[in-house]
């Protein structure tokens, strides 16, 4: 189980990498997004990557893109706080979900959060993944 868990993830980490649009980080903390922003450029390399304190300026971002003929080129992975301002995780997945433009993007949930109902509520409103903080980069283990 654990080695076909791997093999799957393997395989969409190298979609995702392959994809060439950029990585976006929404997270309302400056130190868990400089932290994020450092873990993704050591993970991913050169790609370009665009943060975001709330998830009402990622839809902006993703509908300002749509809008200038960009969305042919999604972001490779949203990483993604559940309790930000403005519009928190939740309903952002939710939002993204409800549109076929964004609704193929990999999200990854982070959240200080440890319990389990919070997961699964994560994943019935699409999150891929879900990774606890504080995180280490054993966390990042299936990228």
């Amino acid at each position: 189980m654990l080695t076909e868990l791997r093999q799957v993830l393997s395989r969409t980490a190298k979609e995702i990498v392959n994809t060439g649009g950029p990585i976006l980080i929404v997270e309302d903390n400056d130190d868990d997004q400089r932290l994020l922003w450092r873990e993704v450029k050591f993970l991913f390399g050169d790609v370009p990557v665009q943060t975001f304190t709330n998830g009402v300026q990622l839809l902006d971002y993703l509908k300002r893109k749509a809008e200038e003929g960009e969305a042919a080129k999604p972001p490779r992975l949203i990483l993604l706080d559940l309790y930000m301002p403005k519009m928190d995780g939740f309903k952002t997945l939710d939002k993204l979900a409800a549109d076929a433009a964004t609704a193929n993007i990999p999200v990854v949930v982070i959240s200080g959060t440890r319990s389990d109902d919070e997961m699964e509520k994560a994943r019935l409103h699409g999150a891929h993944a879900f990774l606890s903080k504080p995180f280490s980069r054993d966390q990042w283990v299936f990228f």
